[in-house]
């Protein structure tokens, strides 16, 4: 009768097996690798892309043009309007007023039996400096408020209180008239232009030019300034369409 014999083999799981006799995994070996002080002390993913992004950024054409295009100091504008309104204007209103009276011959209900070469001279010249004064408040209307309000200050007596501006300015009128032509002339289209409130209506359309003036700067200043936004129309056709 044969003997058999049996062989136990090693219990590779027993108690005495410790985790150094065990041989790492390939996932622990790599997960392994990175320390927590070097996984600390690396920056975000995103914050290295927003200050790469930030170290990279240039001013767009539209905003360089809107630094450009900042406005300055005004203070020169306001004082060369003021100027100009004020020497110019008073001076249009009289070329005008003596160029209509030598045209009619002190007398429009007849007809002029030539042209008067200085009084078409007279007109034009006062029609391009009414021009000019106005052409000045694109830049600053300043001068036409200033010019406006004379108008309304020296036109309402005329006619709220004709008898009190009479008496007032009554000897200096006398005066001029008799000193010269000029000083008759000048006296005779203020008081025409006082007592049938001329003054008054000259004085309400430089106020209302003035107005006009500012809110259309304004307008086209905050049209400048404003986002720049994509045509409603281009956007629309550039949408895709279902078929």
């Amino acid at each position: 009768m044969t003997a058999v014999s049996t062989t136990t083999a090693p219990d590779t799981a027993s108690p005495d097996t410790t985790a150094a006799d065990v041989p790492p995994s390939p996932l622990s070996a790599a997960t392994s690798t990175g320390t927590p002080d070097s996984a600390a002390s690396a920056p975000p993913a995103s914050s290295r892309r927003s200050r790469s992004r930030g170290s990279h950024r240039r001013e767009t054409p539209r905003e360089e043009s809107r630094a450009a295009r900042r406005p300055g100091s005004r203070t020169a504008s306001h004082w060369t309007g003021v100027l100009v309104a004020v020497a110019l204007l008073p001076l249009a209103w009289f070329l005008v007023h003596d160029g209509a009276v030598l045209m009619t011959g002190g007398d429009a209900s007849v007809w002029p039996d030539s042209v008067s070469v200085r009084g078409a001279t007279e007109l034009v010249c006062g029609a391009a400096a009414f021009v000019v004064a106005l052409f000045m408040a694109h830049r600053s209307s300043l001068g036409t408020y200033v010019v406006g309000g004379l108008g309304l200050f020296f036109g309402l007596p005329f006619l709220v209180a004709p008898a009190a501006v009479a008496s007032l300015v009554g000897p200096t009128v006398e005066r001029l008239q008799a000193h010269s032509s000029l000083g008759e002339a000048l006296t005779s289209y203020v008081m025409a232009d006082g007592l049938t409130g001329r003054f008054v209506l000259m004085g309400l359309l430089m106020v209302m030019v003035g107005v006009v003036s500012d809110s259309a700067r304004r307008a086209g200043r905050r049209e400048r300034t404003a986002p720049h936004e994509p045509d409603r129309d281009s956007t629309t056709d550039r949408q895709p369409t279902d078929d």
